[in-house]
């Protein structure tokens, strides 16, 4: 993986860089392309059917009920501890 501590500087090792940079995102990509298309899948089910003007909580309920339905793993409203200050 490149960091900001490898060097680019001629115009072959640019071309380098760039290749190895486009082949890095590509891998990211099609490590997850199921999970993301699942999980947009369900979103843009929830918003077809329920189209816009409600508040949230009734877009993260239909939600939660589209993953369900779809067997998409999700936990709702997940606890997440947090340091402030």
């Amino acid at each position: 993986m490149l960091n900001g501590n490898d060097h680019c500087g001629s115009h072959e090792s640019a071309l380098i860089c760039t290749n190895l940079v486009e082949q890095e995102f590509i891998m990211a990509e099609l490590l997850l392309k199921q999970e993301v298309y699942r999980v947009v899948g369900c979103a843009m089910q929830v918003y077809n059917t329920l189209k816009s003007g409600f508040l949230e909580a009734v877009y993260q309920e239909a939600l939660e009920i589209e993953f369900a339905d779809q067997e998409v793993p999700a936990i709702a409203q997940a606890s997440v501890r947090i340091l402030y200050k």
